[in-house]
């Protein structure tokens, strides 16, 4: 007969869950473009300026993954992507902090692409979260290296 873990153990479990380091979803992502060396430089910029934090929910940071180009939070995750094409003038069209995005609603998810840019970016927000021109607005600073 199985035994069964200690209580301590399962608590021990449950708060690392917390950290959020399991791996991320499968997302509609557009794939990554083939950058220059100043595209890349402009990519790792964006990502060491991304927020721990996105203000609409608190939703915290995840350690994974960490490539330069992809960055993640909460879970459900929220994924942005830089480096990808540009997004669809077909989307609907916003504007949040000076940030032009197009946005594709899957229904699960909205995709939320960059217009305009010279790298552009990509954030998959699951439909969990409320407040997401919130969420991108906490990201306007870390995209002005996109210009």
């Amino acid at each position: 007969m199985p035994r069964r873990p200690p209580v301590g153990l399962l608590l021990a479990l449950l708060a690392g869950a917390c950290h959020y380091t399991g791996p991320l979803p499968a997302v509609r992502v557009q794939p990554v473009a083939t950058l220059t060396a100043q595209q890349t430089a402009v990519c790792r910029s964006v990502t060491g300026a991304l927020p721990k934090e996105l203000t609409a929910d608190v939703v915290r940071r995840r350690t994974d993954p960490d490539d330069g180009s992809t960055a993640a939070w909460g879970d459900p995750a929220i994924v942005l992507r830089c480096g990808v094409g540009p997004g669809s003038a077909l989307d609907d069209l916003y504007e949040f902090d000076g940030v032009q995005w197009a946005m594709h609603d899957t229904g699960a998810t909205r995709t939320w692409t960059t217009l305009g840019r010279t790298v552009n970016v990509q954030v998959v927000v699951p439909d969990h979260y409320d407040g997401q021109a919130e969420l991108l607005g906490s990201l306007a600073t870390a995209l002005a290296a996109t210009r």
